[in-house]
C-alpha cells in the first residue's frame, strides 16, 4: 500500500519560494493503477519523482510498504528503488550499444540473476518482439521501442511500476497497443501502476486519477 500525506514541494525563485506540490494526500492499494493528470507545469513529473524516491519533498511522508522514504538515506532510497520500483520512460532510455534482450537482460544481470537471458526472451514474447531480440534499439521503430521499455521494466518484477507519459512519443494506434499491454502485464504480475499522461483515454483505465492544478490536487 502507498499511503501519501500533506505533501508538498517547494523551491527558492527569484520571486521568491515557488510551490510545487501543495498539500497533496491519497491512497493506493496493491495492484491499484493511478493516473497523475493536469496540464504542463502542474506538479506531475515532480510528484511521479517523489513517489518513485528520486526527489524528496520539503515536507509531508511517502509511506510504502509501512517505510518513510522520504526519511530515508539516499542510499536507502536506491535500495527500496532497486528492490520495489520500475520505471517506463516517454523517451524510452534503451541503451544503443545493445541489443532488445541485452537491454531487457541488464538490469537483472546487476541484480545477478543467472538466468537473465532466459527471463528477458519470456518478457520479449510477452510484448510480441521475441522475433526482433537481437535488434538493435537503431533497427526498431518507436513503438518497438517502448515496448522492449515495458518488457525491461516488468522482467525486473517491480512491486510498483511508474510510467512517464508512456504514449507520448508514438501515434495513435501504437499507443492504444501500448496502452493495452501495460494494463495486461499490471493484472498479470498484480504491479501496482502509477503513470503520468496528457491522455485521458488512458487515464480512464486506471482504477484511480488524481488531477492537478498549480501543484494542488482538485
Amino acid at each position: 500500500m502507498i499511503s501519501v500525506s500533506n505533501l508538498c514541494k517547494a523551491v527558492p525563485s527569484p520571486e521568491g519560494q515557488l510551490n510545487i506540490l501543495s498539500d497533496i494526500n491519497l491512497v493506493l492499494l496493491k495492484s491499484e493503477s493511478l493516473a497523475i493528470v493536469g496540464p504542463s507545469g502542474s506538479g506531475k513529473s515532480t510528484l511521479l519523482g517523489i513517489l518513485a524516491g528520486l526527489d524528496t519533498p520539503t515536507s509531508g511522508s511517502v509511506i510504502i510498504n509501512d517505510k518513510d522514504i522520504v526519511s530515508m538515506t539516499e542510499e536507502d532510497r536506491a535500495k527500496h528503488r532497486s528492490e520495489y520500483v520500475g520505471f517506463v520512460f516517454q523517451s524510452f532510455h534503451l541503451l544503443p550499444g545493445l541489443t532488445a534482450i541485452e537491454n531487457v537482460s541488464l538490469p537483472m544481470e546487476l541484480k545477478g540473476d543467472s538466468n537473465a537471458s532466459c527471463m528477458a526472451i519470456n518478457y520479449l514474447k510477452m510484448v510480441g518482439l521475441e522475433a526482433r531480440s537481437l535488434h538493435y534499439p537503431q533497427q526498431l521503430s518507436g513503438g518497438e521501442q517502448q515496448r522492449v521499455a515495458v518488457a525491461r521494466a516488468f522482467a525486473c518484477k517491480p512491486k510498483i511500476l511508474f510510467a512517464d507519459e508512456p504514449t507520448g512519443n508514438l501515434d495513435q494506434q501504437t499507443g492504444s497497443k501500448l496502452s493495452n499491454l501495460l494494463f495486461e502485464l499490471n493484472e498479470r504480475e498484480k504491479t501496482t501502476l502509477i503513470l503520468v499522461t496528457h491522455d485521458l483515454q488512458l487515464a480512464n483505465k486506471c482504477d484511480r486519477t488524481i488531477n492537478l492544478r498549480s501543484g494542488k490536487s482538485i
